[in-house]
């Protein structure tokens, strides 16, 4: 899923890209504080309530990119990711959120000391989170975007990532249900195999039976024919009368075999 359209990476660009500009309205925010200025002050106020909303909206992206993560660590392949490549976005999720709530912490403030420490230490921090792209933020800062359009973005994303993940769900869903229809048409074929080789073994077990009948007939018409031969020998009458009698009984019994 590597690659620029990966919904995961535009995401994680948006919140790179919003912890830049927090970090560069926080500089921007001591500044004014420290002027002393009443319409400083007045500023400083306003630019608080900004950064107060893009670390809302941070870290709503951040937990919409938390929950990507925790479903692709469960089956990374399916979407097509190698575990080295979750670990880094779970790392990247994980040190995005530490740093906001640095970046919040620092916002609230508990001391002008405290508040020193914890810049200089955030700031060491944002760069190694944010690689080359935060040199930038040595530079002065750079306008904001508007807030609706950087919200339309998010919402864009949110979907972009909802739609993917609804999709590859139909997929899981239609593969489930064709494995399914899959396996009942397995189940039919065997069953109409054991049923063909059930009929085949009842066929032959009947043609045995009309084999062995076929030789107990002739058996008994050989052992016919041989007393007729043998009464034909002999000229006498009662002997005639008991071969017709014999005969008839022959056709009889090939009626009742055959029939």
């Amino acid at each position: 899923m590597a690659g620029a359209s990966d919904p995961f990476e535009v995401v994680q660009e948006e919140a790179r890209h919003s912890l830049l500009e927090v970090s560069a309205q926080l500089r921007r925010w001591h500044e004014l504080r420290s002027s002393g200025s009443s319409s400083d002050a007045a500023e400083a106020s306003r630019l608080r309530a900004s950064i107060s909303r893009s670390l809302a909206e941070l870290r709503l992206d951040l937990s919409d990119l938390h929950s990507t993560v925790d479903i692709a660590a469960r089956d990374p392949a399916k979407y097509g990711l190698k575990p080295h490549e979750v670990a880094s976005r779970r790392k990247f999720v994980a040190e995005a959120q530490a740093e906001a709530q640095r970046a919040q912490a620092e916002l609230e403030g508990e001391g002008s000391g405290a508040k020193g420490e914890a810049k200089g230490a955030a700031k060491g921090e944002r760069q190694g989170l944010l690689g080359a792209s935060c040199s930038s933020s040595s530079s002065p800062a750079e306008p904001a975007e508007p807030m609706g359009k950087s919200w339309a973005v998010r919402k864009e994303n949110h979907a972009m990532v909802a739609a993917q993940q609804q999709q590859q769900q139909e997929q899981l869903e239609l593969q489930d249900v064709e494995l399914a229809g899959l396996g009942e048409t397995v189940d039919r074929l065997g069953q109409m195999g054991r049923s063909m080789n059930e009929e085949l073994k009842a066929q032959g077990r009947a043609f045995d039976e009309f084999t062995q009948e076929v030789e107990s007939t002739r058996e008994r018409m050989r052992s016919a024919v041989g007393v007729m031969n043998k009464m034909m020998k002999n000229k006498d009458r009662g002997k005639f009368c008991v071969i017709i009698f014999l005969t008839v009984v022959l056709f009889i019994l090939m009626y009742a075999v055959f029939s």
